[in-house]
């Protein structure tokens, strides 16, 4: 039987905040998997982690704005009614119908965007490239995939990572759950989250941790853990909401206010890019807080090299959105650093607290301000929490490792 296609469905690509995703197409593809990928829009940062150059996948994107593009999506379209004329007219009234009750046109978007994809990749057909689909994220891109999935007759998988999982509604999750073959998702509390949602198969849901690349992420040189080198705090995160940045500038200008001195180095680029500025100026951290916007791995390697204290001051904003287990944090842990981080979501799975890391509520200023007081006063604990963070990491969160569980889960649909 030949080796056929699995076809990725990604939000975009390459993502510099998504190297989990491209890491993994990679492994697969060195276990022999053969990915396509189907992108709904392209990266919108010139920035390329180098590990894009490696994958072979060859990238199809969907028009994004379809209405812009409406001669073309429905050119296509046409051609995936001829294809599939009785699936493709009960969808697009389901569509439709959804699209009229939720006063939204997702629903119709999605439904047309994958009727482009039908007809240019000859979904649904023997002499397709790709016959099964598996979408990362469980909203916008499995929404997607659903219709694919109906009108093309293909079985289809998730991953599901967090703000997925959380800002949409339970009907749509179970729905898209229990008409797919598996949903894989990287945290425990992800996975006791979907377990527990009503009328869902719970034999679809499984727990795969993405990991790290160990090899990339290790220190090369020997940290002191004095008090000059951990007053070099360092994030990686993007600039918004849940990332919790407030809050951690919060406990920045107490620490400021006590007199003890410090630099933040922030890498990460989003919507908050403004507001955070501001912010910066408004407590009085501008000499303190450097932006270093989006930044690829070895930028990161450059940096985490250097030492410090890395803080993930991750929260739970009103939207419902959430961090998993951020990879951030784990390659802070691989490079020896001690780490402060909220006990929000899956990060106690990685962190087990005053062991590998120091565990704090979030959205509170001041336990953050004491951790770091704590640490800078404590050279020789800050060095044991970092010397045991790479331990940890090494022992859980290695991708060469964990690939096999995403492998296992796929391997019926190569």
């Amino acid at each position: 039987m030949r080796n056929t296609a699995i076809g990725f469905v990604l939000k975009g690509y390459p993502r510099v905040s998504e190297t989990f995703i491209a890491q993994e197409i990679y492994l697969l593809e060195q276990k022999g998997f053969k990915i396509e990928i189907l992108s709904m829009r392209k990266a919108r940062e010139p920035e390329r982690q180098p590990i894009v150059a490696l994958i072979k996948a060859p990238v199809t994107y969907i028009p994004e704005y379809i209405w812009q593009e409406a001669a073309t999506v429905f050119k296509e379209n046409l051609r995936a009614f001829a294809m599939h004329p009785v699936r493709y007219v009960k969808y697009l009234t389901i569509a439709a119908t959804r699209s009229l009750l939720q006063q939204d046109d997702s629903p119709i978007k999605r439904f047309l965007q994958a009727g482009w994809l039908i007809s240019k990749k000859n979904l649904g057909k023997s002499t397709s490239p790709i016959h099964h689909l598996h979408s990362h994220f469980a909203h916008t891109p499995t929404e997607m995939t659903w219709y694919m999935s109906k009108v093309a007759g293909l079985k289809y998988s998730i991953s599901a990572h967090a703000k997925d999982i959380y800002t949409i509604s339970q009907n749509d999750l179970v729905e898209r759950i229990n008409d797919s073959q598996f949903i894989m998702t990287c945290t425990s509390y992800n996975y006791e989250f979907m377990q527990r949602l009503p009328r869902i198969m719970a034999h679809k849901v499984n727990k795969v941790y993405h990991g790290i690349n160990l090899d990339s992420f290790k220190p090369t040189i020997e940290r002191s853990y004095d008090t000059q080198e951990l007053s070099r705090f360092v994030s990686v995160g993007r600039l918004v909401e849940k990332k919790g940045y407030d809050v951690i500038f919060a406990a920045l200008q107490s620490l400021k206010a006590r007199g003890q001195q410090f630099t933040y180095d922030i890498y990460g680029a989003g919507e908050l890019k403004k507001d955070l500025l501001a912010l910066t100026e408004q407590l009085g951290l501008q000499n303190e807080i450097k932006f270093h916007y989006t930044a690829t791995h070895p930028q990161i390697i450059e940096r985490l090299n250097q030492g410090g204290i890395f803080i993930c001051g991750s929260k739970i904003p009103e939207s419902g959105d959430r961090d998993g287990i951020p990879n951030t944090l784990a390659e802070a842990m691989a490079m020896e650093l001690p780490v402060i981080a909220t006990n929000v979501s899956g990060i106690p799975e990685l962190i087990s607290h005053d062991s590998d890391g120091i565990l704090i509520e979030e959205k509170d200023p001041t336990q953050l301000a004491n951790a770091l007081t704590l640490l800078l006063n404590d050279s020789e604990k800050a060095r044991s929490l970092g010397k045991a963070a790479r331990e940890k990491v090494a022992r859980v969160f290695d991708s060469s490792s964990l690939i096999n569980n995403c492998q296992t889960l796929l391997e019926p649909y190569r």
